[in-house]
């Protein structure tokens, strides 16, 4: 049974008093998504390998099907690779991440007025945690959401943009995507976002934000 999602009724409360409300709300929430959850069997992740340069280097989305690239899937995905690969993509985007913030600084200072304009939408890095895994995240369709990852494909979308970053020495490493297709379980959104927030924090993701993006 898909969980009910109700909006509380308005709760008000003088200044101090203690809201009684919402905890108990948010654990019938709770309680209703744990209960969907709870009989699903999740299949086991379809799994495939790319790197930065096949995707970089693909013109049209559907020549990348013939190695069994997923087709319009809505599902959730975790992108990882080698740990030593992960760890050395960590450093590098932690130097990227500092050019940025000089930029935006300087670019601040000369009072320009405006927000400066970076060129791409990089997505929040997190601590390393000497995990494999470089991104976990869901999308109604992998293809354009997995290009955006590896390729320059729709720069004001945040992602992890490999391409537009990482050296040319990396895009020929090995990067692992597993998905786990979504469109057969019937759950309902706040039991998927949960699911995704579970993977999220049993993978340590170097990049990215857990919850609803």
């Amino acid at each position: 049974m898909k969980a009910v999602i109700e909006k509380s009724e308005n709760i008000s409360a003088a200044p101090g008093e203690v809201i009684r409300g919402y905890p108990a709300s948010a654990a019938d929430r709770l309680l209703a998504i744990a209960d969907e959850l709870r009989p699903v069997q999740l299949p086991m992740p379809e799994s495939l390998t790319t790197t930065v340069a096949e995707v970089a280097a693909c013109k049209r989305p559907e020549t990348l099907y013939e190695g069994g690239w997923p087709k319009k899937c809505p599902a959730i995905y975790r992108i990882g690779a080698a740990t030593a690969v992960a760890g050395e993509l960590w450093r590098l985007a932690q130097s990227e991440h500092e050019r940025r913030k000089a930029v935006a600084v300087e670019h601040k200072n000369i009072g320009a007025g405006t927000k400066v304009k970076h060129g791409y939408q990089m997505a929040r890095l997190n601590g390393y945690e000497g995990k494999a895994c470089l991104y976990v995240g869901k999308a109604n369709d992998l293809t354009p959401r997995l290009r955006q990852h590896f390729g320059k494909h729709s720069p004001t979308t945040f992602a992890m943009h490999l391409s537009m970053w990482a050296p040319v020495s990396l895009w020929k490493k090995t990067l692992t995507i597993e998905y786990w297709p979504l469109q057969d379980l019937g759950l309902s959104t706040a039991a998927i976002q949960a699911l995704e927030d579970f993977i999220w924090e049993d993978s340590a993701p170097v990049f990215g934000k857990q919850g609803a993006k």
